[in-house]
C-alpha cells in the first residue's frame, strides 16, 4: 500500500458494485418510462357516437355546418348562402377557383372555415393552406379552427379519432400522446395544426397551415411518417387585402401575382388545386374587384352578392326617416322615433327594396330593409363597398367635397348686409322649427352668382357658435312668446321675423338701397300654422311656402293643370291648406347650393359670404352647409340619376343649409338665370310683384 493511499484498491468487488448500480439505474429508468408512458397513453379511441349523423354530414357541407356548429348559423339560410355553400362543395370536390364577395356579416368566412374541416375529415384534402392579408390575421383564423376542433361536443363525439387525441394533447407540443401503446403524431402551434395519424381515418396526419400573403407560398410541403410528401391541394384566401394595400396599385398587382402564380403550382405538376377566396371589395379595381370580374378572370367564377339587390323606390321618404331617427338619437331614444316612423310608413318605404337575406335585422328593428337602410345612412361608402360589394355605386363626396374651412374663407370683402354692386335680386329663406327660425338672405346677379348677405336666427343668439339644442335664446323663453301655446308662439314669431326682415334695407351702391323681394319659407313643420300665417300676413304677396317633395318623380312627370312650374320646384293648385304650397326638389337645390360654393372665386356662378369680423365668424354657418353627404342613385324606372343628400351622423345641425337653398330658390324665382347671361340689361329692375296665393 502506498504512503498516500487512502481508499480501497479497485478490484473485482468494485467492478461488481458498479455493474449492479448501472443495472439498478436502468431498471429505474424503465420503470419511470413505463409510468410516464402510462400517463401519456390515452387508451383506445372512443367509438363514433352517431354513425348515421356522421354519414349524413360527410355527404353535405350544409348539413355538416348546421348540425355540428348551429350557433354559427342560427338564422335561416338565404338563397345567397345556399348558392355559396353549393359553390364551396363543388370547388372542394372537383377543384377549380372561386372568388366570392358577400355582405359583411353574412358568414362567408365562417362557411369557409367550416368547409376546411369538412374537406379534411372526409379525406377530400389532406393539406389545407389558409392565406390572409397578414400573418396575424391568418393566425387568428387558425385559432378559430382550433376552437372548432376542441370545443364542439357533437362534432367531437362523431369524429373521436381526430378530436379525442387533440383534446388529450391540449396544445402542449412537448407532450407525447399514445393510444394503446402506439405513439401518435400530432401538433398544434400558432401556425399549424397537424391532425393525429390515427390508423384507419381519412384525416390521418392532415395539415392545416396558415400564412400571410406576403409569406413564402411556394414550395410548401410536409414529409409524412410513412415517407410520402404532402403538398397543399386546398387554399382558402380569406380577405387577402387590407385598406392600405387596396389603395396601392403596386401592392394590388403584387398580391394578384401571388394568388395567380404562386398558388397554382402548390400541389405539384400532376395534381389540381382548389382555391376559394371569400373577399370584400374596398375600392374600384382593387384586388377583390379584379378577381370578381368574370370578364377579366373567368376561371375564378366571380360571384358578387348584395345586402339589397335594389334600393327602395321612395328615397325621399327614407330621407325623412333618417331626419326623424337622427333627431331621436340626439334626444337619446336609441332609434325608437325612426322605427315608429318606419312602422307607420312601412308599406311605402319597403316598395321596390329587395333584401337578399330577409331574416337579417337587429333587435328593435322591424325588417331587413330597415337594417340595410340604417347602414346606408350611417356610412354610404361603407354600405356600398362592404355590404353591396360595389364601391363605385356610391359617389360619396362628403358635402360635395366642400370643406368647412374653405367655405369660411370664401368671403367677398363686403360687410354684413352690403350688396355686391351687380346684385339684382334679394331673397330670403327661412327654416322653421319650434324653438328657432333659421334665416339666410342672399343677393343674386342676373347669372347664378350669389352672395350670402346675412344669416341669423330668430331670436338672435349671443354666441357665434351654438347648436339648436344648446341655444340660449329661443321662442320658448322669449318674453313676448313664452306664455303662448306652441301654435300661437310660432305664428307670432313668424310675424315678428317678417316685420324685421322685410323692413330691412340693403345698400347696393351709395344712396341706392334694395329690400328683400321674396321670402321662401319651410312649411313642413306645423304646416297649418305656417300656411295660415302666409295667408293672413300683410306681406303675403312676398311669401312662398314650400315643402320638400316626398317623391323624386314629382319633378319628372307631367304637371297637373293649374300648376305653376319652376326650376326644380312647382306650385300646384291650392289643396287643403289656406294657400298654395310649392313642392321643392330639396336634393337638386342642395346640389345647386354646394356647387355654387365649390365654383372658383371670381368665376361666374360662384357663391360667396360677407366679410366676417374674424376668421371664426362663419364656422357655425359652414358646419351647417357641409352637414350632409350625397350619393348618386339611379331610378330604375326612368334611368335617371339623382343626387340624394342625407345628414351626416356627426353633424346634427343643417338648418342654415335648408335656409340657404330656399334663399337661392327665391333668387331664381325672382329672375336670376341658371346660366350666365352674356348681354346684361343694366337698366334698374324692380323685383316682380307676383302673388303666390
Amino acid at each position: 500500500m502506498g504512503l498516500f493511499s487512502g481508499g480501497k484498491a479497485a478490484g473485482p468487488t468494485g467492478d461488481k458494485d458498479q455493474s449492479a448500480y448501472a443495472k439498478q439505474k436502468e431498471r429505474a429508468r424503465k420503470r419511470q418510462a413505463k409510468i410516464s408512458a402510462a400517463g401519456r397513453d390515452i387508451g383506445p379511441i372512443p367509438p363514433v357516437a352517431d354513425p348515421k349523423r356522421r354519414k349524413k354530414c360527410l355527404a353535405s357541407l350544409e348539413a355538416f355546418g348546421r348540425t355540428y356548429f348551429p350557433e354559427r348559423f342560427y338564422l335561416k339560410l338565404s338563397p345567397i348562402h345556399k348558392g355559396y355553400v353549393a359553390d364551396l362543395e363543388r370547388i372542394i370536390l372537383h377543384g377549380g377557383r372561386l372568388a366570392v364577395a358577400m355582405p359583411r356579416g353574412s358568414g362567408k368566412s365562417a362557411w369557409a372555415e367550416i368547409a376546411v374541416l369538412w374537406a379534411i375529415v372526409r379525406g377530400s384534402h389532406n393539406y389545407v393552406l389558409l392565406l390572409s392579408a397578414t400573418q396575424g390575421m391568418a393566425r387568428k383564423q387558425l385559432a378559430t379552427l382550433k376552437k372548432l376542433l376542441l370545443e364542439r361536443p357533437e362534432f367531437a363525439a362523431d369524429f373521436p379519432e381526430i378530436c379525442f387525441p387533440l383534446k388529450c394533447h391540449g396544445g402542449v407540443n412537448q407532450r407525447r400522446v399514445m393510444s394503446e401503446g402506439r405513439s401518435l403524431t400530432l401538433e398544434m402551434t400558432s401556425e399549424r395544426i397537424l391532425l393525429p395519424d390515427t390508423p384507419g381515418t381519412l384525416a390521418s396526419e392532415a395539415i392545416i397551415e396558415c400564412l400571410g400573403l406576403s409569406g413564402a407560398i411556394r414550395g410548401r410541403a410536409y414529409e409524412r411518417t410513412d415517407g410520402r410528401k404532402a403538398r397543399p391541394t386546398l387554399v382558402i384566401a380569406d380577405d387577402p387585402q387590407t385598406k392600405a394595400t387596396a389603395r396601392s396599385d403596386l401592392q394590388t398587382e403584387t398580391r394578384e401575382g401571388l394568388l395567380e402564380a404562386d398558388t397554382a403550382g402548390l400541389p405539384g405538376p400532376d395534381k389540381s388545386i382548389s382555391i376559394i377566396m371569400p373577399c370584400t371589395v374596398i375600392y374600384p379595381n382593387d384586388l377583390a374587384d379584379r378577381f370578381l370580374d368574370r370578364e377579366k378572370k373567368p376561371d375564378w367564377n366571380g360571384r358578387r352578392t348584395k345586402l339589397l339587390d335594389a334600393l327602395p323606390d321612395d328615397m325621399e321618404l327614407w330621407n325623412k326617416f333618417q331626419e326623424v331617427r337622427a333627431e331621436g338619437l340626439r334626444a337619446g331614444d336609441s332609434g325608437a322615433a325612426g322605427t315608429a316612423f318606419y312602422r307607420a310608413n312601412r308599406k311605402a318605404m319597403d316598395a321596390g327594396a329587395a333584401p337578399t337575406w330577409p331574416e337579417r335585422f337587429a333587435p328593435g328593428q322591424l325588417s331587413a330593409v330597415q337594417y340595410a337602410m340604417e347602414l346606408f345612412y350611417k356610412n354610404k361608402q361603407a354600405f356600398y363597398s362592404e355590404y353591396q360589394n360595389d364601391p363605385a355605386g356610391a359617389i360619396e363626396d362628403d358635402g360635395g367635397s366642400l370643406d368647412p374651412g374653405d367655405l369660411m374663407r370664401r368671403t367677398n370683402g363686403l360687410k354684413r348686409g352690403r350688396l355686391p354692386s351687380a346684385a339684382e335680386y334679394i331673397a330670403a329663406g327661412v327654416d322653421v322649427h319650434g324653438d328657432l327660425l333659421y334665416v339666410t338672405t342672399a343677393a343674386a346677379e342676373l347669372d347664378p352668382t350669389i352672395a350670402v348677405v346675412d344669416y341669423w336666427t330668430w331670436p338672435r343668439q349671443v354666441l357665434g357658435y351654438f347648436s339648436k339644442r344648446g341655444a340660449t335664446r329661443t321662442m320658448k323663453n322669449h318674453p313676448e312668446l313664452k306664455t303662448l301655446d306652441p301654435e300661437a308662439r310660432l305664428y307670432r314669431a313668424l310675424t315678428l321675423l317678417s316685420d324685421e326682415l322685410l323692413a330691412q334695407e340693403y345698400e347696393r351702391r351709395p344712396g341706392e338701397k334694395l329690400k328683400v323681394g321674396l321670402v321662401v319659407i319651410d312649411a313642413r313643420y306645423m304646416t297649418e300654422v305656417v300656411t295660415r300665417w302666409c295667408k293672413q300676413s300683410p306681406h303675403s304677396r312676398l311669401l312662398l311656402p314650400v315643402m320638400g317633395s316626398p317623391k323624386l318623380e314629382d319633378f319628372g312627370r307631367r304637371l297637373a293643370p293649374g300648376t305653376r312650374p319652376g326650376v326644380d320646384y312647382h306650385v300646384p293648385p291650392q289643396g287643403k291648406w289656406p294657400v298654395r304650397v310649392g313642392q321643392m326638389n330639396s336634393n337638386a337645390w342642395i346640389t345647386r347650393t354646394i356647387n355654387g360654393f365649390l365654383t372658383p372665386m371670381g368665376s361666374r356662378g360662384a357663391w360667396t359670404l360677407f366679410q366676417g369680423e374674424n376668421s371664426e365668424t362663419h364656422r357655425c354657418f359652414a358646419d351647417h352647409i357641409t352637414a350632409e353627404s350625397s350619393t348618386d342613385w339611379m331610378d330604375k324606372k326612368t334611368g335617371q340619376t339623382h343626387r340624394i343628400w342625407t345628414p351626416k351622423p356627426d353633424h346634427p345641425d343643417n338648418h342654415w343649409l335648408d335656409a340657404t337653398k330656399m334663399a337661392a330658390l327665391g333668387c331664381f324665382e325672382l329672375g336670376c338665370k341658371l346660366a350666365y347671361v352674356e348681354k346684361r340689361d343694366t337698366t334698374k329692375k324692380k323685383a316682380p310683384r307676383v302673388s303666390y296665393h
